[in-house]
């Protein structure tokens, strides 16, 4: 994302849609700094502090991998995110639903089940890892 930001920044216009309304229309606009650095911006802090958070959550194993679905998962929300400002800035009319509404169906899933995790122990995931781990090892 920033590779595309600073490769377009000289030819970005000074205003940008960076906020759609229920109509799919632009309804807000910003500046370069806003439209095409601050969802990268973002995207790095999730990752960092994912990152650095890993080993406060290594200790927990039974949420680890939840933990760590959820923060790609936010990260791919945040990528269909900046798709759709930097297409839209250049020109082509994409539907939100195209990108943003299965990215953020797949949060959901993906948060329900770090919530499951969390207060119960064991998540999908890690149930059917240890259903494949099972039927490797009787064999």
């Amino acid at each position: 994302m920033f590779a595309t930001s600073i490769a377009s920044w000289s030819t970005a216009p000074s205003r940008i849609a960076v906020h759609f309304g229920i109509r799919r229309e632009p309804d807000r606009y910003g500046g370069k700094i806003e439209g095409l650095l601050l969802v990268p911006i973002i995207a790095a802090v999730v990752y960092v502090g994912g990152y650095l958070l890993q080993n406060v959550v290594a200790a927990k194993p039974q949420i680890a991998a939840s933990y760590i679905l959820f923060t790609y998962a936010y990260l791919i929300t945040l990528g269909a995110t900046y798709a759709v400002i930097y297409l839209t800035m250049r020109g082509i009319k994409l539907s939100l639903g195209t990108l943003i509404v299965p990215a953020l169906a797949f949060d959901a899933f993906v948060f329900i089940d770090f919530s499951v995790a969390s207060n119960f122990g064991i998540t999908r995931l890690e149930r059917a890892t240890n259903r494949s781990a099972t039927l490797l090892t009787s064999r």
